[in-house]
């Protein structure tokens, strides 16, 4: 795999696969034309990219002439009309795969002789194994350094297995974090007593190899804002990267914070956000809201520069939240309807399975979920289409 986003890649980088003779590997696999219409064509191409989501996930390179794995030049692609083909990929990959593979991307890279290069990027893929079911078939494949190959029955039962374990990972990573900041354990200090907390967990974590250095995590500095704060004081720390908005009473002490784990993950927390008011305690739902969108879409853009591949799994928590009611905003009464009835309340997760994607409706079912946690019937901060 070319180890940059996909949108990033160059032709310089495609060159550089030949000038240095990278091998075809676990990760990369070059084609020298597209695969054509024919049923036979149709099933080593859903192979291939099947092999690639049940393994590590990886590159496969269309327009590059190769021997015994070798790439020995770039002509490209002639004749090729990138939105027939587009087309014609994506259908081919939804009708004949079970489950669909989220997460692919298709980009075409100019400059080269007889037209572009199709670099079509596989995640690994956390919903699989994923089944080529095309004209009646039901084959799994996985890849080695040696190639594609089809799955035993002994590889298909780990797969199905690990795959089964993943949600119970996830949320147990989650929990875990939950009681470290209920504990006073988290990565500093906390200046209030309820909190609204974002993670994002990028499935691809959980693969043993991701970690990455702190140099690289403070690059993204800019898209690492503590949730709701547009100031901050940041560090390097163990598990890599921390921004806070320090109490100006306790500077070790923080209301908000950012952690970019070394493992990709990310972890942001607002202590702004429930206030006191005649004895009663508030949640300004609303202005939640756009804190966690904005404070997503700058996470996300952080994770994308580091060429984390989603999908992502975003969740979404209040802390010391039973007994608070939702005020529509600041200056309204704190007693609107119900108040929280759980101390931890635990939105329903989101899986983000691309960038590229209208975040406000992703992220809709749990901010749904928060106002229902308050005897609202949604977030009345759509509109009568959904908007």
């Amino acid at each position: 795999m070319i180890h940059k986003p996909l949108d990033a890649v160059t032709a310089t980088d495609l060159q550089s696969l030949v000038d240095n003779g990278v091998k075809e590997q676990r990760t990369i696999e070059y084609k020298q034309q597209l695969p054509g219409s024919s049923d036979g064509e149709k099933k080593e191409f859903l192979a291939d990219v099947s092999s690639f989501a049940n393994a590590g996930g990886g590159d496969l390179i269309y327009g590059v002439v190769a021997k015994d794995g070798i790439p020995e030049s770039i002509p490209g692609l002639a004749d090729f009309i990138e939105d027939k083909e587009r087309l014609r990929l994506e259908s081919t990959l939804r009708d004949g795969l079970d489950p669909r593979i989220p997460g692919i991307h298709l980009e075409a890279i100019q400059g080269f002789p007889n037209g572009p290069v199709l670099v079509l990027r596989v995640p690994r893929s956390w919903a699989g194994p994923h089944m080529v079911t095309f004209k009646g078939s039901s084959r799994f494949f996985s890849r080695s350094s040696a190639g594609k190959f089809q799955m035993d029955v002994t590889e298909l039962r780990f797969a199905f297995e690990t795959a089964g374990d993943l949600p119970v990972r996830i949320r147990r990573w989650r929990d875990e974090r939950l009681g470290r900041i209920v504990a006073g354990d988290g990565p500093i200090l906390l200046a209030s007593s309820a909190y609204l907390v974002l993670h994002l967990i990028p499935l691809g974590s959980f693969a043993d190899h991701w970690r990455f250095d702190v140099k690289s995590l403070g690059a993204n500095i800019v898209n690492l804002p503590p949730l709701g704060s547009r100031g901050w004081n940041n560090r390097y720390n163990v598990d890599g990267l921390l921004t806070f908005h320090p109490n100006g009473g306790k500077p070790d002490h923080a209301f908000s914070y950012a952690q970019l784990f070394r493992s990709g993950r990310v972890e942001a927390l607002d202590g702004f956000l429930i206030g006191e008011s005649n004895g009663e305690r508030g949640f300004y739902a609303q202005e939640a809201e756009k804190s966690v969108l904005t404070g997503t879409e700058k996470y996300l853009s952080a994770l994308n520069s580091l060429g984390v591949e989603p999908p992502i799994v975003f969740l979404l928590s209040v802390l010391g939240a039973k007994g608070v009611y939702i005020a529509v905003s600041s200056g309204h009464s704190m007693r609107t309807q119900h108040s929280i009835d759980r101390d931890v309340l635990l939105l329903p997760d989101v899986l983000i399975e691309e960038y590229a994607c209208d975040l406000a409706q992703a992220l809709r079912p749990s901010f749904d979920a928060m106002w229902n946690a308050c005897g609202y019937a949604g977030s009345p901060s759509y509109g009568p289409t959904g908007n």
